[in-house]
Parts: C-alpha cells; sequence; structure tokens
C-alpha cells in the first residue's frame, strides 16, 4: 500500500529524481557497486526543500569492507548548493542472507524505494523479499499493543491518586502513540518512523469514525487537573473500543 503525504509545499520530486539519477550513474561506475536505490521523499512521492536525497548503495562484501576504510566517495550527509545529498552503504551479500528481519521502520521506508541501477535485479528482489511480515509478526504485534493500550489507559487515573497529573497525562500521551501504531497495523501497513507517524495515520483509509478530530482532541492537553486527564481518558477508550 502507498499513501501519497498530504503536504502543502512546493514538491520538487521531478527535479530531485534527476538530480538523484545523476549521482547514481557516477556512482555506479565504481567496481564492486551491485545497485542503487533512492528512497526519502522521492520514493513516497513528495519531495521538498526539507528533504534529502537519499541514495541506498548496495556494495560486494569485499568492496564495501573497503569503503568503509577509505571511501571514494563522501559517506553520510553533505550539502550541495541548496539541496542534501545523504549516501549509506550496504553490505549487500549480507544484507541478502540474513533471516533477521529489517526493523519495521525500515521496512515502510524501504518499500517505497526505487531502484535506480541494479545487477541482475539483485536489489529489486532484495526490497521484494525483505519487506514484507514474517509469518505472525503482524499479528502478534497487533495483540501485544492492544492489551498493552488496554493496560495503559487504566493507569493515569493511578497517577491522579498519586498527585502526579503530569505523569497522568504523559501515559495518555503514550497511550496515543501505541493508537497509530495499532491502526497501522489494522490496514496491513508497516509502521513509520516516528517523524511521520501522526501524518500518515491520520492518511491511512481504515480508521474509527472521525478519527483525526477525536485522536487530535485526545492530544491537547488542557489543563493540568483531574477533570481534562478523564476527559482524555474517555475519548482514547472509545477509539480503543472501535479498534478491537
Amino acid at each position: 500500500m502507498k499513501i501519497k503525504p498530504n503536504l502543502k509545499t512546493k514538491n520538487r520530486n521531478k527535479e530531485y529524481l534527476e538530480i538523484a539519477k545523476k549521482y547514481a550513474k557516477k556512482i555506479f561506475s565504481y567496481s564492486g557497486v551491485v545497485g542503487i536505490a533512492v528512497g526519502g521523499g522521492i520514493g513516497r512521492d513528495h519531495s521538498d526543500e526539507f528533504s534529502d536525497i537519499d541514495l541506498y548503495v548496495y556494495l560486494t562484501s569485499e568492496e564495501y569492507q573497503r569503503w568503509m576504510k577509505n571511501p571514494p566517495i563522501k559517506i553520510g550527509s553533505r550539502k550541495r548548493g541548496k539541496y542534501t545529498i545523504e549516501i549509506e552503504i550496504f553490505d549487500y551479500a549480507k544484507e541478502n542472507k540474513s533471516e533477521e528481519p529489517w526493523k519495521i521502520e525500515d521496512r515502510w521506508e524501504r518499500q517505497h524505494h526505487i531502484v535506480l541501477y541494479d545487477t541482475k535485479s539483485k536489489v529489486k528482489n532484495l526490497l521484494k523479499n525483505k519487506n514484507r511480515w514474517e509469518k505472525g509478526e503482524k499479528e502478534e504485534l497487533l495483540d501485544e499493543l492492544q492489551k498493552r493500550a488496554s493496560w495503559y489507559i487504566e493507569l493515569p487515573e493511578d497517577f491522579i491518586e498519586r498527585g502526579d497529573i503530569a505523569q497522568a497525562h504523559y501515559l495518555i500521551n503514550v497511550v496515543i502513540d501505541w493508537i497509530f501504531d495499532i491502526v497501522f497495523l489494522k490496514n496491513n501497513y508497516f509502521i513509520p518512523w516516528p517523524k511521520w507517524k501522526l501524518h500518515y495515520a491520520l492518511l491511512i483509509k481504515k480508521k474509527p469514525m472521525d478519527f483525526e478530530e477525536r485522536i487530535k482532541s485526545a492530544m491537547e492537553i488542557k489543563s493540568f487537573d483531574k477533570k481534562d486527564v478523564l476527559r482524555r481518558i474517555k475519548i482514547l477508550n472509545k477509539i480503543l473500543e472501535e479498534l478491537r
């Protein structure tokens, strides 16, 4: 599933993609480069003046070791005029052979990658094989998050009695974050990095009725007193009930 962000800034995707291709072509000319993909805003269909041009360079194991010691190009982030290039390198064989799944947030990021250069579709196949749920993974995580959220939403009242309203509000904020995760999992969607979590949670298709209005109300702290804590709890309890 691909969700296009809803941003008000000018979309520079076409311009940034051409820049990415230019850099990728040069990098691919080096020995031992298996393939190159571009991610970030370009992969998600919206780049703006705040976006980096993110290049993911996959190398043979031998070249990866060489690049780690003495890279022929600058690895990491560098400013180039009005834009920033971010280059990350990976040992293709290690990534491909590892049975350990990528972090969920990494899968969210890499599912949007555009392969610019490839050797015998190696990078394309790597992304296809890795950007998936492990057997039972999503269901186990969903069950854990629902149990955790149901437990934590009861705790703020304990902290009211303990005289710590700030901690009560904080626990509610934690539950809100887990609610976003539950919504993503219910939609068979990888959980994004926190930087983008709220933005995409409000755009996702299947969610409780009036979700944006209600979640924003629950996010708002109007006062540090018992009444406001209970107000927020009431909203979230209803949302959690609808997500079960």
